[in-house]
């Protein structure tokens, strides 16, 4: 168990959650959101959370160092699970488009569909067609399983990895059920004046937490490399996500020596 101290200390994980929602209330600023002062002072509020969360997760890292495919593919199916039964639960006991005020009118449940497909998507009142939605979010699947298993090729597992495949998964395979079965998704709590979401969203936002994590704690993550490096990096990885084995290093380092 963390102690008293643990809890107050400050460290670059609690940071990088924190930084997650500062971001977002600054373009939400930018953006002419915070029409009144309440909603900016209600808007703190997630600070708490995140910072709850970031706790949560570093112990939750210390756990997670390795597991099975098994263990992932259960943990992912047990999220996207909890997200749909939750949506199951909001549907049958709240009509749609009315809200049941949790804390004043700052935070609340609902019931609205987001026919936009994503939260970005509803955020810049995109209309684009589902179809290509559910193609876009079949590629993103595929490139996330590939991705993870690249990455644990070339640097094996480590905890803050094996959250983030587990939340990003969940959250990616939520959203695809979401298009293919219901026109959208339903999104059940609101924070008022900023947005309403459900659990896959929580997912994917912690998870890319996570993913920030790893890349700064992971000092076998080379985050100083120039272009050409990263060029080598993509045509690397794109070799792998259609023929299933990693480049030859001899012949990358002499490709790029030319």
């Amino acid at each position: 168990m963390m102690n008293r101290v643990e809890w107050l200390k400050a460290n670059r994980v609690k940071f990088i959650f924190l930084s997650e929602w500062m971001v977002y209330l600054i373009f939400e600023l930018f953006m002419g959101r915070f029409t009144h002062w309440s909603v900016l002072l209600v808007n703190l509020l997630p600070f708490i959370f995140f910072y709850l969360i970031a706790i949560l997760m570093s112990m939750l890292s210390k756990k997670t160092h390795e597991l099975t495919l098994l263990q992932v593919t259960i943990w992912v199916i047990t999220l996207i699970a909890c997200d749909h039964l939750v949506k199951f639960v909001i549907r049958s006991f709240i009509a749609s488009g009315r809200q049941i005020p949790l804390l004043g009118n700052w935070l609340f449940i609902s019931n609205v569909l987001n026919e936009h497909g994503s939260f970005v998507t509803s955020r810049f009142d995109l209309n684009w067609n589902m179809a290509w939605m559910i193609g876009f979010n079949i590629i993103i699947l595929f490139f996330l399983i590939q991705g993870f298993n690249y990455y644990l090729l070339k640097h094996g597992q480590r905890g803050w990895i094996n959250l983030t495949r587990i939340l990003l998964l969940a959250g990616a395979g939520s959203s695809l059920i979401d298009k293919l079965f219901f026109g959208g998704s339903l999104d059940f709590l609101g924070l008022d004046g900023l947005f309403v979401a459900d659990l896959k969203d929580f997912y994917l936002t912690i998870g890319i937490g996570c993913v920030l994590v790893e890349v700064v704690e992971n000092p076998e993550v080379d985050t100083k490399g120039g272009v050409g490096d990263d060029f080598w990096l993509i045509k690397d990885f794109l070799q792998f996500c259609f023929s299933g084995r990693l480049a030859n290093q001899a012949d990358l380092d002499e490709e790029r020596d030319k």
